[in-house]
């Protein structure tokens, strides 16, 4: 990933101006972590097709969907371009939460293979904001150390 574009990435989603979703890029004024990195890519200049879908017949601001690309749950290609990204939904090594250090390490470094809070197989940012529900803070940090 591009060194520049992940620190403007971490920043969003530290910032704290940024509602959460799940399971799609943007739904309103939420976004997933993906989502987050769209928004980052227009605000920095890229120019994407972005459109809203309401749903359920309605206008309401948290019941319109949008896409960036024709893209609604993963990266659209120029985006992960710009970004210096290998896929439209990056894939990490297997993590673990340590209670002890409230840090996230490598699942190889877990006291116990079982724990519950060790994320088994290689997830997918999409799976760490989606499945697991860390928060940005979170994503943010993996991704720091990770990505």
């Amino acid at each position: 990933m591009r060194e520049e574009v992940k620190t403007l990435w971490l920043d969003a989603l530290r910032s704290g101006k940024y509602r959460q979703t799940r399971n799609t890029l943007r739904r309103g004024d939420s976004f997933c972590c993906l989502g987050v990195l769209c928004d980052v890519a227009v605000k920095s200049g890229l120019d994407l097709n972005i459109s809203s879908t309401p749903q359920n017949g309605l206008d309401l601001d948290d019941d319109v969907f949008y896409s960036y690309d024709h893209e609604s749950g993963t990266l659209p290609l120029r985006v992960q371009e710009w970004a210096g990204l290998d896929a439209a939904n990056p894939t990490l090594r297997s993590i673990y939460y340590d209670d002890d250090t409230a840090d996230f390490q490598p699942t190889e470094l877990a006291p116990d293979p079982q724990h519950e809070d060790v994320i088994l197989g290689h997830p997918s940012l999409a799976e760490l904001n989606d499945i697991y529900e860390l928060s940005f803070e979170q994503i943010a940090e993996i991704v720091e150390k990770y990505l």
